[in-house]
C-alpha cells in the first residue's frame, strides 16, 4: 500500500482584537493565533507530456427635539426605573487552533493536504466515505481516511484506462466517468477496492479537439448533465453537441443537447433550489482582457453566444444576434480558466460544517493561466440571489482560497476539481502541486 509523508513547519502569528464601547465598558474578542505548517522538501513536479486542463457599522444618535422655553426639572428616579445596563451582543466566536498547510483561508478554517496525486482533475465521494480522485493519465484513485485526520491513510488503484477523466459522479452505488469522448459507469462489486464492472454508456461524443467532455451533474428531473466544449477556439461546429449542456439518462439512453453556445462548460452543479449552472471559459484568440470568464445560470433550449457573442463584445455584423442571447450572472477575470464548480450544501449537521453564511453558495475553481501567469488562482466564493422570475445575480463575491498571490510562501497552486463531503469537507484538486485538499471550519482533532 503508498505511503505518504509529509513534513509541516509551523509560523505563528499572533492576532488580537478588542474593542472599547461607552468610555467605560471594555468588550475583549477572543485572542489567538493561526499556525500555518508548510510542506517542505517536495519533490518538485516534472513537466510531461501530459495534456494541460482547458482553460462594526456606528449607530446613529437619536434625533433630538428642541428645549422648550420653560425647562421641566428632571424626575426623580424610583428604584425600580433605575437604568439596566445593557452589555453589546457577543462578538462571533472564531474557531482557534486551526491550520492552513497550504494557500491562505479566512480566519476560523483548516487546510490539511488529503494525499498526494499527479495531476489531479476531479472529485466524487462513496457510499462509505471512501474519496475518489480521477489522474489526467487515466487513473481513478480510491482514498480512505479512517480516522478522519484529514490525511488519506489508504489509497487504491480503483482503475486505469481513463484518460482524462474530469467528471466523476457517484450515484446509485457505482462511480460514473467522464472521459475523454465516453462516458463510462463503474462498479466493485466483491469489495477489494477495484472495478470488476464497467460499462461505457456512451462512446462517440466529440473530444478529439481542443476541448472535450467536462463535468457531470445530477438534477432533480433523474437525468445526468454533462458539459461539452468546443473543438476549437473559435469557429464553427461540425457536430450539434460541441460547446454546450447535454443531459442523458443514467444507463446512457435518451442524450440530447440541453443548451448551446458555451465554448467550455467546465463545471457544471444545481443549487438548493434545483436550478443548474455552469462555468465557462471564453475564447482566447481576442488577447488577454476580452472576453471574461462566466458563470451562467442554465436553462433548457438557451443559447449562450460563443463565438460571436460575449458580455460587452461581438463579431462584426452580429449585434441583433447577440441581442436574443443570454448574459453570464457573473463574470471573472478574462483567461483565469474558472473551471470546477459546486454549491456549499445547506443544513449540514457536522461540527465541521462550513458557517451559515457559506450554504448554497457557489465555490469556483480558478486555474488560471500558463500564458498570463500573474493571473491569481483559487477559490472563488459567490452568493447568489433569486428574484421572483426565477433570474439570478450575484450579491457578493471575493476570494475564498488564495493559491496563487497568497501570503504564505511562494509555490502556487492550480485547482480544478471540487467535492462537498457529507460531513461539510471541502475537497480541492490541485493540478499544479499534484495534490488533494481537505478544507473544513474549525481545527482538526
Amino acid at each position: 500500500m503508498p505511503k505518504y509523508s509529509f513534513q509541516i513547519k509551523f509560523k505563528v502569528q499572533p492576532w488580537s482584537n478588542t474593542r472599547w464601547m461607552l468610555g467605560t465598558l471594555v468588550c475583549f474578542a477572543l485572542a489567538g493565533c493561526i499556525s500555518r505548517p508548510i510542506r517542505q522538501n517536495r519533490a518538485e513536479i516534472v513537466p510531461s507530456a501530459l495534456p494541460i486542463p482547458p482553460t462594526a457599522t456606528p449607530i446613529l444618535p437619536l434625533s433630538q427635539t428642541p428645549p422648550t422655553a420653560t425647562s421641566l426639572p428632571a424626575p426623580t428616579l424610583l428604584p425600580s426605573m433605575t437604568p439596566s445596563l445593557v452589555l453589546p451582543s457577543p462578538l462571533p466566536t472564531i474557531p482557534q487552533n486551526t491550520f492552513v498547510a497550504f494557500g491562505s483561508l479566512p480566519d476560523g478554517f483548516s487546510l490539511t493536504i488529503f494525499a498526494e496525486i499527479f495531476r489531479p482533475v476531479s472529485l466524487a465521494g462513496g457510499d462509505h466515505g471512501e474519496v475518489y480522485v480521477g489522474a489526467v493519465s487515466g487513473e481513478i484513485y480510491q482514498l480512505w481516511d479512517a480516522d478522519e485526520d484529514g490525511i488519506a491513510d489508504a489509497q487504491y488503484q480503483f482503475a486505469t484506462g481513463y484518460t482524462n477523466p474530469l467528471g466523476l459522479l457517484w450515484y446509485q452505488s457505482a462511480l460514473y466517468v467522464s472521459y475523454k469522448s465516453h462516458v463510462a459507469v463503474l462498479k466493485d462489486e466483491d469489495g477489494d477496492h477495484q472495478a470488476e464492472i464497467s460499462n461505457i454508456l456512451i462512446a462517440d461524443l466529440p473530444g478529439e479537439g481542443l476541448h472535450q467532455n467536462d463535468s457531470l451533474a445530477l438534477g432533480r428531473d433523474g437525468y445526468l448533465y454533462l458539459g461539452m466544449g468546443s473543438d476549437c477556439d473559435a469557429c464553427p461546429q461540425t457536430d450539434a453537441r460541441s460547446a454546450s449542456i447535454l443531459r442523458f439518462l443514467p444507463d446512457g439512453s435518451g442524450l440530447e443537447v440541453f443548451a448551446q453556445g458555451l465554448r467550455n462548460p467546465f463545471g457544471v452543479a444545481f443549487n438548493a433550489a434545483g436550478d443548474l449552472f455552469a462555468t465557462e471559459n471564453g475564447r482566447d484568440d481576442l488577447g488577454q482582457f476580452a472576453p471574461a470568464e462566466e458563470l451562467n445560470h442554465i436553462r433548457q433550449g438557451l443559447h449562450y453566444g460563443w463565438q460571436a457573442c460575449w458580455q460587452g463584445g461581438s463579431e462584426p455584423g452580429s449585434e441583433e444576434l447577440c441581442a436574443q442571447r443570454e448574459s453570464a450572472i457573473h463574470l471573472f477575470t478574462a483567461r483565469s480558466s474558472a473551471d470546477g464548480l459546486v454549491f456549499y450544501p445547506k443544513e449540514l449537521q457536522s461540527p465541521h460544517a462550513f458557517p451559515a453564511e457559506y450554504q448554497d453558495n457557489a465555490l469556483v475553481a480558478i486555474f488560471g493561466s500558463y500564458v498570463y501567469t500573474d493571473i491569481p488562482t483559487g477559490i472563488q466564493r459567490l452568493q447568489l440571489q433569486r428574484d421572483s422570475q426565477g433570474n439570478y445575480t450575484v450579491s457578493y463575491s471575493d476570494w475564498f482560497l488564495r493559491l496563487r498571490g497568497h501570503a504564505d510562501g511562494e509555490k502556487s497552486g492550480r485547482p480544478l476539481g471540487l467535492w462537498v463531503a457529507p460531513d461539510g469537507t471541502l475537497f480541492v484538486s490541485d493540478y499544479e502541486q499534484g495534490a488533494v485538499y481537505a478544507i473544513i471550519y474549525g481545527a482538526r482533532p
